[in-house]
């Protein structure tokens, strides 16, 4: 968590706020990305059909697509460096929305549904 704060300290007037974000959000939002299930996301997502209810629907290479996706998305989270570079980003969008800092909140959202 040290990186995040010395990235958050780059914010300068909005260090707080940012380092109070990171705290909250960091821990949570990668938590919640190794509990993604390529099977349920997909899903849910319509990208993967019951084959029992739509045995006709030609959806296997959106299915297997999503999958891959998934899978590859997963892999490159494994590495440190990969998750410095997101939590960079996250941090550096932060400082452009001055006076919406307390917002930026919503990233971590669609990954906790």
């Amino acid at each position: 968590m040290e990186f995040l704060h010395d990235a958050c300290s780059q914010s300068f007037s909005f260090e707080q706020k940012c380092v109070e974000l990171m705290d909250s959000y960091a821990t949570l939002l990668f938590a919640k990305i190794t509990e993604i299930r390529p099977e349920a996301f997909c899903k849910r997502y319509g990208l993967c059909r019951d084959t029992a209810l739509l045995s006709g629907v030609g959806s296997d290479s959106t299915c297997v697509f999503c999958h891959h996706l998934l899978d590859e998305i997963m892999s490159k989270l494994k590495d440190p460096d990969a998750e410095f570079e997101i939590i960079q980003i996250l941090v550096k969008e932060c400082n452009k929305i001055e006076g919406h800092v307390q917002q930026v909140g919503f990233l971590a959202l669609p990954l906790s549904l």
